[in-house]
């Protein structure tokens, strides 16, 4: 079975990467995965039916169906065939700039982020998110603030796995609420109370 037919692994892709009027904190995400601005849309988490059903290609914005994403490896190959047919390198990387043929992928093997010749670049991505989940709990911490990670984590876990939230409490119990129990605020009609020890 394919990893990227897996509805979680596609909901995940779409919303790391899916262009918001403040995505600055897509760009990591869109680079190591080879996603442009606008290819993939942000759909409801539990409710779309093509998560899971379709193939990624498939997923992509009008626009963007046969858009290929280059890798530096791409760069070097286009340089080596036009410098075979005797151009100059100066006149090749001006053919690319003019067509505006850009690294936009870290991986080597595009659209298959798990494949072993990506597992260098994907180590490299993976430290970079785990540092920037630790510089915001230590920003965090700074202004005084806690980050719930148990519950951050679970409540995407359920998302992304399309889990039932465990009820607690009955819905409404909203103004018998202390530290030890958190709001999900995800799912409006399955609010609920969660204890974690």
């Amino acid at each position: 079975m394919d990893y990227r037919r897996i509805a979680a692994y596609q909901m995940m892709l779409c919303r790391c990467t899916a262009g918001r009027d403040y995505d600055v904190h897509t760009y990591p995400h869109r680079e190591f995965f080879g996603a442009l601005s606008g290819m993939y849309a942000v759909r409801d988490w539990s409710n779309d039916a093509v998560y899971g059903h379709v193939s990624l290609a498939q997923m992509r914005q009008p626009g963007f169906a046969h858009a290929h994403v280059p890798s530096r490896l791409d760069i070097e190959t286009v340089l080596s065939y036009l410098s075979t047919n005797a151009l100059p390198t100066e006149l090749g990387l001006t053919i690319l700039e003019f067509a505006n043929y850009e690294p936009n992928c870290l991986s080597i093997v595009p659209d298959d982020p798990l494949h072993v010749e990506n597992a260098v670049q994907l180590r490299k991505y993976l430290g970079y998110c785990w540092r920037l989940l630790v510089r915001c709990d230590i920003l965090a911490k700074a202004c005084g603030k806690r980050v719930d990670w148990v519950g951050e984590t679970t409540q995407c876990i359920f998302h992304l796995f399309g889990v039932k939230y465990p009820k607690m409490f009955n819905y409404g119990a909203e103004e018998e609420a202390n530290e030890g129990f958190r709001i999900w605020k995800g799912n409006e009609i399955e609010r609920c109370w969660i204890k974690f020890a």
